[in-house]
């Protein structure tokens, strides 16, 4: 009976996921096989809901994982390894960076891992994986676009503009912004949401004032200010 249960829900969601809506996609056969393998070893009801854009899960919610005594790192690697043609990974360990391991939550951990393209972060692409008690994966929510190096011909780009330079066409191109007076940082980053994904320095400043900050893109070969819409 709990099988099929099991297999009435996998049919159920699968299904969901070829209609329009919250779950509207156009899964990759590769994908759709990934997490098909996900929901057959979920013992809860697994909700997906699938970016478009990115090709890639935004959410997914349920029993990711199995009961686990290893770190949270190691946990949310492992997911990550397994779930790699989901993500459109290579490889996860490379290509995922983990930036912190918040414990501030009662009953469970997050782990938040950055997107990387050729060691160099891709703007506005990371998730954060929620780890229970028991170390089972629970969410795991984010961005993060699919076949980022197959898009670059497996090229890495590189910077023909000095960071020097860039940050003083971005104080230029920020000299009449009210909020932008505060210390200027700079950080390259992929840009995935524009034709080509550009390498590009983000600038960004905030107001001491205020606390309002202001992002700005130059881009790292031309030179040009890009105005940032992600």
């Amino acid at each position: 009976m709990r099988m099929l249960i099991k297999t009435i829900l996998m049919a159920a969601v699968i299904a969901l996921l070829s209609h329009q809506g919250a779950y509207a996609a156009d899964i990759p056969p590769k994908a759709r096989a990934s997490l098909r393998s996900l929901i057959k070893e979920s013992h809860d009801p697994v909700e997906i809901y699938w970016n478009e854009t990115t090709n890639t899960p935004a959410i997914l919610t349920g029993e990711l994982s199995r009961p686990s005594m290893h770190t949270p790192e190691w946990i949310a690697y492992k997911y990550l390894n397994k779930t790699k043609v989901l993500y459109g990974l290579r490889f996860p360990n490379r290509d995922m960076k983990i930036m912190g391991v918040d414990r501030s939550n009662p009953g469970f951990v997050q782990v938040k891992l950055q997107h990387m393209l050729f060691q160099t972060p891709v703007w506005g692409d990371s998730i954060t994986i929620d780890i229970d008690e028991d170390g089972v994966i629970r969410r795991v929510q984010g961005r993060v676009h699919a076949d980022m190096e197959k898009k670059l011909f497996y090229r890495r780009k590189h910077a023909s503009i000095p960071i020097k330079k860039a940050a003083a066409i971005a104080r230029d191109a920020l000299r009449h912004d009210p909020d932008a007076a505060g210390p200027l940082s700079l950080q390259a980053y992929y840009l995935p949401t524009r034709p080509g994904t550009p390498l590009i320095y983000a600038a960004t400043v905030r107001n001491r004032q205020t606390g309002v900050e202001t992002n700005l893109f130059i881009h790292a070969i031309t030179g040009h200010v890009i105005k940032p819409h992600s």
